[in-house]
């Protein structure tokens, strides 16, 4: 296996400096054409999270069901990332993410369109829950191709010193499509619950055709695209200790939103709409905390990954202790805001460390086992949140303090790479 500080310095001659998103030069580069495209799936999901939980106690279901749904959503995400990660490697990042968009765009529209049959038709619970359980389970396939295909796409085209910056490209994507999509859901949602949904499903087949036609091949891509790719497993020792912090600030995202429109309705005793509107407001605020850091603070001050993901863990540990105190909007608000922050910082911090320790061939790989570990974060999460809330509404605060203290203190003796000094990697560290 090569040293993937020869290949970073090798391909630096095809890869640019990553422009900063707030500068005009980012917004006449290709990296344009994929934040917006990356930006139409970040509203289409976030909206789900304050539309879908009131929606689903509309149709008769408990909260274990809501985290079922969202659980198995990011059961088969976690399963066909890889799979796409490695397509993305052979066939080219362009076509994954296109072909990721707009499947998740046609699955959502089906979606929605189970959920309208549910409250306009009286059919069983179960049959209900199945219709939506499929289309939304297929949507989650489709998206699981679009983030490692785009984390490539930067590894591709950034040079090792500015991974970080270009890996909180994608993150701010995200992030800013977090920022809008609550905000969108809860002043739609106000005339008609459905409209969201709507909207979503159509962002995501705009998103996938926008891809197509406008987002340029990575040239390194398009030239190697033939080349037979190794298979970057799971257990190689270059990455093996990242994942389970990548898993735990998935979780710790998933746990917040999941359970937040949960707490602010039975806090504050709001009927659907009105829980969709608190919501919607809370977790914009938590994006825009989160794209705040992304685009003002590791955009332009070109943070090593270990400062991002160390000050993100801490970060979140003190985010978890305010929930558990939480007993009002603004607490709640308050602690949503700091996870932000926290996710803000440790999510390009990992994905950037992922991508530094790995080949250039290897990208599409490395991303789509992180989006995995990510995606199986989720997971737990969604189990953990709504399922612990059921129990005891003060549980999945308390299991995400636990479980991120043991995170931080497990990343002390993990050694990130340093995108100025890249350590040689010795070739019997890596699975043959």
């Amino acid at each position: 296996m090569s040293d993937p500080r020869a290949d970073s310095e090798t391909d630096s001659s095809t890869s640019t400096e990553a422009p900063q998103i707030l500068s005009a030069a980012f917004w006449r580069s290709p990296l344009a054409i994929l934040f917006l495209a990356l930006v139409t799936v970040g509203i289409s999901r976030s909206m789900l999270f304050a539309v879908l939980p009131p929606i689903a106690r509309e149709l008769g279901f408990t909260e274990v069901l809501v985290g079922l749904m969202f659980a198995a959503a990011a059961g088969m995400f976690a399963i066909t990332s890889p799979l796409w990660g490695r397509l993305s490697d052979r066939v080219g990042r362009v076509r994954v993410i296109a072909l990721g968009l707009t499947g998740f765009g046609v699955f959502m529209m089906l979606f929605t369109l189970a959920v309208a049959t549910g409250l306009a038709v009286a059919l069983p619970l179960w049959a209900i829950f199945l219709l939506m359980f499929v289309p939304r389970v297929a949507s989650a396939a489709a998206s699981a191709g679009v983030f490692p295909a785009a984390q490539a796409y930067v590894a591709d085209t950034t040079s090792a010193r500015d991974r970080t910056s270009g890996t909180s490209m994608v993150a701010a994507a995200m992030g800013f499509g977090l920022i809008s999509g609550p905000g969108i859901a809860g002043l739609m949602s106000a005339y008609e619950l459905l409209a969201p949904m709507y909207l979503a499903a159509a962002l995501g087949i705009i998103g996938g055709i926008m891809a197509w036609r406008l987002l340029p091949e990575p040239p390194r891509t398009q030239a190697q695209k033939d080349t037979p790719r190794p298979k970057l497993q799971l257990r190689d020792r270059r990455i093996i200790a990242m994942m389970p912090i990548s898993m735990a600030i998935s979780m710790m995202v998933a746990v917040t939103q999941q359970t937040s429109a949960f707490y602010f309705q039975d806090i504050l005793g709001l009927d659907a709409a009105g829980t969709a509107r608190a919501t919607g407001a809370a977790l914009m605020m938590m994006a825009g905390a989160t794209l705040f850091v992304q685009t003002a603070i590791v955009q332009r001050f070109r943070l090593a990954p270990p400062v991002l993901i160390y000050g993100g863990l801490v970060l979140a540990v003190a985010a978890y202790t305010v929930l558990t105190m939480a007993a009002s909007f603004w607490m709640l608000t308050t602690g949503l805001v700091m996870v932000g922050i926290a996710f803000g910082m440790a999510n390009p911090g990992i994905s950037a460390a992922i991508s530094l320790s790995v080949t250039p061939d290897e990208q599409g790989s490395a991303a789509g086992l992180n989006a995995s570990m990510s995606a199986t974060g989720f997971m737990i999460g969604s189990l953990v949140g709504p399922g612990g809330y059921t129990l005891s509404p003060d549980l999945p605060h308390y299991f995400g303090l636990v479980a991120l203290t043991i995170i931080l203190a497990g990343a002390l003796f993990v050694r990130f790479p340093n995108p100025n000094k890249m350590p040689p990697i010795d070739p019997s560290d890596t699975p043959a």
